[in-house]
């Protein structure tokens, strides 16, 4: 999610925050990426930390906003650590659930 503002609810009345983190929370393979402003940080961690998900700061400054970016993607399309462990470098075969090349350090 990309927000320059605070959580906020237009509902009467309002969603309290409690209700969207449990409902975060309680979601399957629900994580919740933030980019916001650092000075709102307090105002998306509850979401993020309930999903174990991040906050990363929204910037002007492409090189940052796209490392950021990427290193969702990573964490989405690699292996987990154990995983990466029992196996060579290789394209992965999409029964997998991911396809990622070791060499390019690509995820297809």
């Amino acid at each position: 999610m990309f927000s320059d503002e605070i959580d906020q609810s237009f509902l009467s009345p309002t969603l309290p925050v409690q209700a969207v983190v449990d409902a975060l929370s309680s979601s399957p393979d629900t994580t919740l990426y933030v980019f916001t402003k650092r000075w709102l940080f307090t105002a998306w961690d509850n979401y993020t930390d309930a999903t174990g998900g991040q906050l990363f700061a929204l910037s002007s400054n492409p090189e940052q906003m796209y490392e950021d970016l990427m290193s969702i993607l990573d964490e989405i399309c690699l292996p987990s650590q154990d995983a990466r462990v029992r196996m060579e470098p290789q394209y992965l075969p999409a029964s997998y659930g991911s396809r990622y090349d070791f060499d390019k350090g690509l995820c297809y």
